[in-house]
C-alpha cells in the first residue's frame, strides 16, 4: 500500500545526548514506521560511552 499518506504526527529531535520525541495521534501505520525508522537513525547517532541527557 505504498499510496497511503500519512496520518498524525511523530516528531524525532537529537541534543547532543537526548532524544525528544512528540506524537500525537491518531497516526497510521505509515507514520509510526517512518517515525520509527527516524528514532532509530537517531539513537545510532549517540554515544553510548558518554552519559545521557542534559549533562
Amino acid at each position: 500500500m505504498s499510496n497511503l499518506q500519512e496520518h498524525g504526527e511523530y516528531v524525532v529531535g537529537r541534543s547532543q545526548q537526548t532524544i525528544m520525541f512528540s506524537a500525537r495521534g491518531p497516526w497510521n501505520d505509515e507514520t509510526l514506521v517512518n517515525g520509527s525508522k527516524e528514532m532509530g537513525q537517531n539513537i545510532r547517532q549517540l554515544n553510548l560511552s558518554e552519559p545521557w541527557g542534559g549533562y
